[in-house]
């Protein structure tokens, strides 16, 4: 009775622990019944929202009740952690473009998508020369790969297109279909060397010794194809592929040697 504002027929102020009404009660208002009265609840609809309740991130709510909402974008890109794939790299979101990094730029779920793609061919033994038969389609130039192909055999460094071509020791070194072969025959005194044979096209006469000579070149069916005197090389490329035989004449003894030439394409 020593304070007027506490009558039989005063209004109840909620949650403040007196019982203005005197009905014997105090009132107290806690809704959403999460523990927390509705003067510090900020939203006493929802038991999830209440100053003891966590912070979900990204979701435009205040469940703490702390005046803020938690916005988690640790890059900075302007995409939050939930939408964005790899909120530790700025250009990793779902509004960047795809690029050839092995990484899901965008965010779709998919890796390197809709890139220009390239052949490359594996190159095991790092001769600059890729295996044919081992190809790899990427956007980007894997390790251990090669743009240029046709190595014959990618383990061994010394055999490419292209290598020096070591004769007669039954090794294709430049990868051009043959081994080079080399005979070596006398002629009145001059050691003579044929290579290569087969050829594609020159064949060279390396002599040992002072020789005064004729060379004809004979089809295999006896067709005189070619007469020169005294040249180091002869010129089948515009023959066609096949045998020939090869007649070199000592011009001062009247000796001679026959040898057969293979002509391939």
């Amino acid at each position: 009775d020593a304070d007027a504002g506490i009558n039989p027929g005063s209004s109840e102020i909620p949650n403040n622990e007196v019982d203005e009404d005197c009905d014997g009660e105090a009132l107290i208002i806690d809704e959403d019944g999460d523990g927390f009265n509705s003067d510090e609840d900020c939203d006493d609809s929802d038991a999830g929202v209440n100053p003891g309740a966590e912070e979900i991130p990204n979701n435009d709510v205040d469940e703490d009740c702390d005046g803020e909402v938690l916005i988690i974008d640790e890059d900075g890109d302007g995409f939050n952690s939930d939408e964005d794939c790899d909120d530790s790299d700025a250009g990793v979101n779902p509004g960047a473009e795809e690029i050839c990094d092995d990484l899901d730029n965008n965010c779709d779920g998919e890796i390197d998508e809709n890139l220009a793609v390239q052949e490359y061919y594996l190159d095991q033994d790092g001769d600059g020369f890729g295996d044919d038969e081992n190809v790899i389609s990427d956007c980007l130039q894997p390790d251990g790969t090669s743009l240029v192909g046709g190595d014959c055999d990618d383990t061994n460094t010394g055999i490419y297109p292209g290598a020096e071509e070591i004769p007669n020791n039954g090794i294709d070194e430049d990868c051009d279909g043959m081994d080079l072969l080399s005979s070596t025959q006398s002629l009145s005194g001059a050691l003579i060397s044929i290579y290569p044979n087969p050829t594609t096209g020159i064949v060279f006469l390396q002599i040992e010794g002072t020789l005064d000579y004729i060379i004809n070149v004979y089809t295999i069916e006896g067709k005189k194809c070619i007469n020169v005197k005294n040249k180091p090389s002869i010129d089948l490329s515009g023959f066609p592929h096949g045998n020939y035989l090869l007649e070199i004449i000592d011009i001062n003894s009247g000796e001679k040697l026959i040898d057969q030439i293979i002509k391939v394409d």
